[in-house]
């Protein structure tokens, strides 16, 4: 995180302790220190803040991942395909019934289409899936219909 720090306009936390695995909890373990800010309920300006979160997200997909971590579980396998079946949060077998548990909620056939277009995305033609221009379509079409 402190890498990442110089290139973001936004602040992030930053981390105060880090663990090992030991009696009682088996895996590695981190404090970060908190961020100061308001609900999205409390926001003044929603629209700025948006605007923000997005020049965020545009810097973050800037910078050069090369040399930080491999995929592994710590980092929700970062880097694998779409549908990729290492015990990942986007394995299909984990996403399905997740959109499956929101219908009526959402329409869980148009997040299902996006989910299919990010499946079908060829991998390695663009850093963002929001680039490739099947799902990109798809979100497109979901977000018009909200």
């Amino acid at each position: 995180m402190p890498r990442l720090a110089p290139h973001l306009p936004l602040p992030i936390s930053e981390p105060l302790a880090k663990g090992e695995p030991g009696d009682g909890y088996p895996f590695p373990w981190s404090v970060y220190r908190w961020l100061p800010g308001e609900t999205t309920e409390d926001l003044a300006d929603p629209v700025e803040a948006a605007k923000e979160l997005a020049g965020f997200v545009s810097a973050l997909q800037r910078i050069d991942a090369t040399g930080g971590p491999g995929p592994s579980w710590s980092n929700a396998f970062r880097g694998v395909p779409m549908g990729d079946e290492r015990d990942s949060v986007a394995v299909d077998a984990r996403v399905r019934p997740k959109i499956e548990a929101l219908r009526g909620i959402v329409d869980a056939g148009a997040v299902t289409a996006v989910w299919e277009a990010a499946l079908a995305a060829p991998t390695g033609t663009a850093r963002r899936c929001g680039s490739r221009p099947a799902v990109k379509d798809a979100v497109t079409k979901y977000t018009r219909a909200y």
